[in-house]
């Protein structure tokens, strides 16, 4: 397809064929800036895209559509890519995408995945995208809506980060996103799984990787569910026990909820400064990093003499929740393996994620003091019952409840 806007439909048909084009993908839409090319198949029994030199389906505008509805569809040994591009709906169909990009292809030797979407839908259906030689089995750069469906997605990524043997690969490929390559299913957006299964076994990378930063009004509308949530249990005081939500959302929780006590968990900075270290490092997640609160913990405690580096990490606390150990240490050498000669001697912990993997990071700095504020929340927490008269002396063990919130 050329530069034109499109929309080509194959509608109730026994077959669909777009395979063996040696040289070039079987469908290609090169795409002008704001224009759309839409490729719909509605109830065809068969679709076969295989075997192409390139990609089974390349798009490159932002607003392209590819929408499968209630058919049968195998995009499976190309070169390349199975889909680059475009805004994917899957309705009532099955799609097979499987044991695409085997080997390089111009300069994406290690990022071309079984399926790349823009946006994904996924409702009532089953996707295999199963064995990809270089990078993912999915990768979904924004959002991804997966509702009654069972996701398949294994042993991606084995040739080029099979063993996580990832600090020797990475020659194109060193941008935004250094550690999502290799994994099952990657969502780097907002994301919504209903009643669905994602199988994600034996991947070079994590098995599902979630990599997405919500913005403050998204932020902000998770976190008030919960405290009103919270405040319906008749609590005496509120811990906000994430640095991002307390450095971007805990002066408007204060407004808004003003009879009840707030405690926020923001980056320990005043506790390495005050300890007169010299050369600190700040890990925290890119929310913290940005936020205004961080910044005024710098500008407020650093004294003459010290240095203090903000270090944004980027899907560290989504891979110490979701991968397993060799998922966090890949990570986190790829975060700070620049900084292992620079004469670190403290280490702010500035995410509650982060000292889950406390070792792994000392390890990396084994004459690094770190640091994360949990006594300094406890003692807090302490004064502010204590002034309000709403401490309990009792010293008996009390009880814990964990509530999952929806």
């Amino acid at each position: 397809m050329g530069s034109a806007k499109v929309t080509l439909n194959f509608n109730d048909m026994a077959l669909v064929d777009m395979s063996n084009n040696s040289k070039v993908s079987g469908y290609h839409a090169g795409m002008e800036s704001g224009s759309t090319n839409i490729l719909n198949f509605t109830n065809v029994n068969k679709v076969t895209m295989n075997n192409n030199g390139v990609d089974a389906v390349c798009v490159s505008g932002d607003n392209d559509q590819i929408n499968i509805t209630g058919s049968n569809v195998s995009m499976t040994n190309n070169h390349s890519w199975g889909t680059n591009g475009g805004n994917i709906k899957v309705i009532n169909s099955y799609l097979n995408i499987s044991n695409n990009s085997d080997g390089p292809w111009a300069n994406v030797k290690y990022t071309a995945s079984n399926m790349y979407a823009n946006n994904l839908t996924v409702k009532n259906s089953t996707i295999d995208a199963n064995n990809c030689g270089a990078n993912s089995g999915i990768w979904v750069e924004n959002t991804a809506e997966i509702i009654g469906s069972t996701i398949n997605v294994n042993s991606n990524g084995q040739e080029a980060y099979g063993n996580y043997n990832y600090s020797q690969t990475r020659p194109y490929y060193q941008g935004d996103y250094p550690w999502n390559m290799g994994n099952g299913i990657a969502f780097c957006g907002n994301t919504s799984i209903t009643s669905s299964t994602i199988n994600a076994n034996n991947n070079g990378g994590s098995g599902i990787a979630f990599y997405g930063e919500k913005s403050d009004t998204e932020l902000m509308k998770i976190v008030t569910n919960i405290v009103d949530y919270l405040i319906s249990r008749d609590v005496k005081i509120i811990v906000i026990a994430c640095n991002t939500a307390t450095t971007r959302c805990i002066k408007r929780l204060r407004m808004m909820y003003p009879d009840i006590p707030f405690v926020g968990t923001e980056p320990a900075i005043k506790v390495a400064c005050d300890n007169n270290y010299k050369n600190t490092l700040v890990m925290a997640t890119p929310g913290t990093i940005k936020a205004e609160r961080t910044h005024e913990l710098v500008k407020n405690y650093k004294r003459k003499g010290q240095k203090i580096k903000l270090l944004p990490c980027k899907g560290l606390a989504d891979t110490i929740e979701f991968g397993t150990e060799k998922d966090v240490n890949r990570v986190l050498h790829n975060l700070l393996h620049s900084y292992y000669d620079k004469g670190i001697d403290s280490i702010v912990l500035g995410c509650t994620h982060y000292p889950y993997a406390k070792k792994n990071i000392q390890k990396l700095f084994p004459n690094a003091k770190l640091i994360d504020g949990n006594k300094g929340v406890s003692n807090q927490v302490k004064r502010v019952l204590k002034s309000m008269n709403l401490l309990n002396n009792k010293t008996e063990k009390g009880s814990e409840e964990i509530i999952y919130n929806k």
